[in-house]
């Protein structure tokens, strides 16, 4: 009887353990860690989802579906830099082109990099019709940011060519129209995207997007309004958010600081841990005066995202206006060291 308790003793021991272990996320899979930061990616709570995806790499640095996330994460909150270096590793290590083209694509292009978007992200890597159709728009934005008006047109026109009503290649004309300062076509381009495509929310933020950068904020507060009123034909939780964050920035810059902290905080309930949203109450906050506030949400996006540039700034003019120069010194020095001009 001994030796057998002797034998079974062991054994359930290791077993308890194992469980107890298992329970607390020792022994969770890699597959089961990305499909968690996707819901966290989709929930908006980005510092959970990096940290479950540096976990994936840092039990195997090779894993491409964790590497491609995670430029989608950096993607999402404003990495650009991150974004593209995880992008092109889950590149090389072998995603699919339909996967990783757009939004490596995106992330060039928001870095301004249009000469290697356009050397290396090519429509005819791909055979999906929709997907050769962004990469077109992404393609035409590129010749845009190079100034190449007819180059764009070109790829925008091929776009719609493919598709004939996409909302990608009838934007991307009405940039082309603006950039010759013909807001009236832009308008009209803007107007058949948003009545060929009435569920299709970019279009909508094209629209708000025109008015804003035309300093109408008005105008742009009622489009991005209007994209809201989507959410049941199609709005992804990320859209929603991001629309929100938009309207947002159109109310405050009417000085409309109260819907604007109403939209905050629906902003704070849905998606708390959002980078962008913290920094938007910050910036309220700080508009307001409240610099204890401010500073709370500031450190709060520094906690998951020290590199932040933007907070970096803003936590530099919180602790001046508080009187702590040498805490804002530090900050400040972080933000011109990165750029100097």
């Amino acid at each position: 009887m001994t030796n057998c308790y002797n034998v079974i003793r062991p054994v359930i021991i290791l077993t308890v353990t194992v469980g107890v272990l298992g329970g607390c996320g020792l022994f969770t899979d890699d597959e089961t860690r990305v499909a968690r930061a996707k819901k966290d990616m989709a929930s908006g709570d980005y510092r959970t989802a990096v940290v479950e995806l540096k976990k994936v790499l840092q039990n195997n640095a090779n894993n491409k579906d964790a590497r491609l996330l995670l430029g989608k994460v950096s993607y999402a909150i404003g990495d650009m830099g991150a974004a593209e270096k995880e992008l092109r590793r889950a590149q090389e290590l072998g995603a699919r082109p339909e996967d990783v083209l757009i939004p490596l694509g995106k992330t060039l292009l928001l870095l301004g990099a249009y000469q290697p978007l356009l050397n290396e992200i090519n429509p005819d890597a791909v055979d999906d019709t929709e997907t050769r159709s962004q990469i077109l728009a992404l393609r035409g934005n590129a010749h845009l940011g190079l100034g190449s008006l007819v180059e764009a047109q070109q790829s925008f026109n091929r776009a719609l060519e493919l598709q004939e009503a996409f909302p990608g290649g009838l934007i991307g004309l009405a940039r082309i129209a603006q950039a010759k300062g013909d807001t009236a076509t832009a308008e009209t381009y803007i107007g058949r995207a948003t009545s060929e495509n009435p569920d299709y929310v970019p279009a909508w933020l094209a629209k708000g997007e025109l008015a804003f950068y035309r300093g109408r904020y008005a105008a742009a507060e009622q489009a991005f309004a209007q994209a809201m009123k989507h959410d049941g034909a199609g709005l992804t939780r990320m859209q929603e958010i991001a629309t929100r964050v938009r309207l947002t920035e159109a109310q405050w810059r009417q000085g409309k600081s109260a819907q604007a902290l109403q939209n905050v905080e629906i902003l704070l309930k849905a998606a708390p841990r959002d980078p962008r949203v913290q920094y938007l109450r910050a910036l309220l906050a700080y508009g307001a005066g409240d610099y204890v506030t401010a500073a709370q949400y500031l450190q709060e996006v520094l906690r998951g995202f020290p590199d932040h540039k933007p907070t970096q700034l803003l936590l530099g003019a919180t602790n001046l206006a508080q009187g702590k120069p040498e805490q804002a010194g530090m900050y400040l020095s972080n933000v011109l060291a990165a750029d100097p001009s």
